[in-house]
């Protein structure tokens, strides 16, 4: 994946030399736009992995039985709202 981003970066160089000023600031723009949309996408998606971990059949709340354990939904919900704090 590296040696992928690497040939686009010099492919997108060689096309954009001795272009425009404004064409070359405005793929700029949609190249980074474009990575910030799919990063934030994928922290939606671990976001949503945490919480689903925090629901999961696995992870009995102790809130939900007779026991006096602490509570640990709080804790996949603070670290799932630490992720989602990076989208913003």
């Amino acid at each position: 994946m590296r040696n992928l981003s690497e040939q686009l970066q010099e492919n997108l160089i060689t096309f954009l030399d001795g272009m425009d000023q404004q064409i070359i600031d405005g793929v700029c723009d949609i190249v980074v736009n474009t990575i910030k949309e799919q990063s934030n996408e994928k922290l939606e998606e671990i976001a949503q992995d945490i919480r689903n971990l925090r629901d999961a059949d696995f992870h009995v709340c102790p809130a939900d039985t007779d026991d006096f354990d602490e509570c640990t939904c709080e804790h996949f919900d603070r670290v799932a709202d630490k992720v989602e704090a990076l989208i913003k």
